[in-house]
């Protein structure tokens, strides 16, 4: 179980212009986010979005179970980037900005 101050991190809402959908663009943003956030030392990355989409990425809803959170639910998902290091726990406070998806 992460201790506090663990670094977490939110992937915020995801969006291409349907004119440029189906291009591998948001995949590629998803992978190199992921790719900085391991690279700068983040315990795990959060994103609350369509589980179809986001579990090609290794985002998983289950790991997301021991986690409070205000939109905790299929939608919540993580990548825990340190599993071995048991699963995480806590509560999520999002920036205010996030209020609006409410």
């Amino acid at each position: 179980m992460p201790a506090d101050g663990d670094r977490l991190l939110a992937l915020a809402p995801l969006a291409v212009a349907s004119a440029r959908q189906r291009r591998g663009l948001g995949a590629a943003l998803v992978h190199r986010g992921l790719e900085a956030a391991r690279a700068t030392g983040f315990h795990a990355v959060l994103v609350v979005g369509d589980p179809a989409y986001y579990t090609r990425f290794g985002f998983d809803a289950a790991d997301a179970r021991g986690l409070c959170c205000a939109y905790a639910g299929p939608h919540l998902m993580v990548l825990d980037f340190h599993p071995e290091q048991g699963p995480l726990t806590g509560d999520v406070v999002y920036p205010s900005a996030f209020t609006v998806l409410e």
